[in-house]
């Protein structure tokens, strides 16, 4: 599984990010090579500034431990490029 942060924006006093999950996959029939992508939002992420959080499509809310066990690496990239929004 390979996940992403599309580009954060603002929405009024939050910095609103999505975290994506991608899949590639490649085939080859007779001499032509194929490759299939496919991009899915998992979770809207939303920061004060001083204080982030993380909310599924349905509405769950994942507090840092869960985002971590599922997509790893991913809290400290978000906290990172919502920060640097400024």
């Amino acid at each position: 599984m390979i996940w992403s942060i599309d580009p954060p924006i603002w929405a009024g006093a939050y910095r609103v990010a999505v975290l994506s999950e991608k899949q590639v996959a490649t085939q080859r029939f007779r001499s032509v090579q194929f490759f299939l992508g496919e991009k899915e939002p998992r979770l809207i992420v939303l920061s004060t500034g001083t204080t982030m959080s993380a909310t599924d499509l349905e509405g769950r809310v994942w507090d840092r431990d869960a985002v971590e066990r599922r997509f790893p690496g991913a809290w400290s990239a978000l906290e990172a490029r919502l920060k640097a929004m400024g």
